[in-house]
């Protein structure tokens, strides 16, 4: 996008219109990209409950751990590789997706699980789909929706040319 601009007494100017505009481009940016940040967590957050909701409970044996490389300096990470039986004997093996370090689980370790009953090979360790998650969504959710208040604060001051004071009570 190209400013016009004006040099006066040595330093340039954008016209008073052009600022308006860029304000009013940065504030949707900044409001866009609040709402979409907290409709990613709402939607992750939808998905977890909907698979917990529909999940069969059970528990299973930590076989291995796999490494998942950072690719840089930082130490690399483990994620346990889980065998379970479900309700009618079969016999599955999950990743979970989530890895840490160091490693929460040892081989051998048992766990509890969920598994969808219809989709046996859908299945997570329980201790990923209770307290981690909701901190991470609590915090996803206040992230997003800071920046988009920031995003409704600039655009008043874009197009009003200042932040409208709080309502008496």
């Amino acid at each position: 996008m190209v400013m016009m601009a004006h040099l006066h007494a040595g330093e340039w100017h954008m016209s008073e219109g052009r600022q308006r505009i860029s304000g009013v481009v940065l504030a949707l940016v900044f409001l866009g990209a609040g709402l979409l940040f907290v409709g990613i967590v709402i939607v992750d957050m939808r998905a977890v409950q909907t698979f917990v909701a529909q999940a069969q409970t059970g528990s299973g044996e930590v076989i291995r751990l796999e490494e998942v490389s950072s690719g840089d300096t930082s130490p690399d990470t483990y994620r346990p590789v889980v065998r379970y039986t479900t309700s009618d004997a079969r016999v599955y093996e999950f990743t979970e997706p989530q890895s840490e370090y160091p490693a929460r689980f040892r081989v051998g370790e048992q766990v509890n699980l969920l598994y969808n009953p219809s989709n046996p090979n859908d299945a997570r360790v329980t201790v990923y789909t209770e307290l981690g998650s909701n901190t991470l969504w609590l915090m996803g959710l206040g992230i997003g929706g800071a920046v988009a208040l920031f995003g409704v604060l600039f655009l008043f001051r874009a197009l009003f040319g200042r932040i409208p004071p709080p309502e008496a009570a």
